[in-house]
């Protein structure tokens, strides 16, 4: 980095090593802050910009020039009629509200420095995927409120870029989908365990678990 550009690195939702663990001081040796955040608490994230602007604020100089939301989650995936309304609202509080929170309370020092918004879409937000309905809607809503987001801060010398990965089993994103399934299924009444069968069932879990 040049002089006084200074970045702060998070680790979105709960993930970013807490203080006394043994690769905080090396990642901080190599200029990068974590900070331990739950996007999906707003008083979290106002203690993480906090803690951007207090260490900018110890170079003259310094601004933030990128912010990556990077935060997804995929949570008992399976067939519409399955998936109950609460499913909706924990995907959607995190792949899309989440992003809202940390981007609008960064967004005045991207503005100063005419930085860079990269958000993690997928995919799934260009084309619906069966059994996937929660998390291909909250990834629509990341895909709109990205565009949103590029149109208004165009005058501004922002730019907001999205990245639209496919399925990588590296990412861990599908490690629960499997037993997510199971789940949706021992929740459904017996008629409708009837209806769709244990063919379908267990034809579904083994989607989920090639993912």
């Amino acid at each position: 980095m040049e002089e006084q550009q200074h970045a702060a690195f998070l680790e979105q939702l709960v993930r970013a090593p807490e203080p006394d663990k043994p690769s905080t001081p090396l990642l901080r040796a190599k200029g990068i802050e974590p900070l331990r955040t739950d996007i999906t608490k707003q008083e979290s994230v106002d203690a993480m910009a906090k803690a951007i602007r207090d260490k900018l604020a110890t170079d003259a100089g310094a601004k933030l020039y990128g912010l990556v939301n990077n935060a997804g989650l995929l949570f008992q995936s399976g067939p519409i009629e399955w998936t109950p309304v609460e499913n909706y609202e924990r995907m959607f509080a995190v792949n899309v509200l989440g992003a809202v929170r940390v981007t609008t309370c960064l967004l005045p020092l991207l503005r100063r420095s005419q930085g860079r918004i990269v958000n993690v879409a997928s995919i799934a937000g260009r084309m619906a995927a069966p059994s996937q309905s929660a998390y291909c809607v909250s990834k629509h809503g990341m895909e709109a409120y990205s565009d949103c987001l590029r149109r208004e801060l165009m005058d501004w010398g922002v730019t907001v870029s999205i990245i639209e990965p496919g399925v990588f089993s590296k990412t861990g994103l599908y490690n629960t989908f499997h037993d997510g399934v199971q789940k949706l299924w021992e929740k459904l009444p017996g008629a409708f365990q009837e209806d769709y069968g244990e063919e379908f069932r267990s034809e579904e879990r083994r989607v989920g678990k090639e993912c």
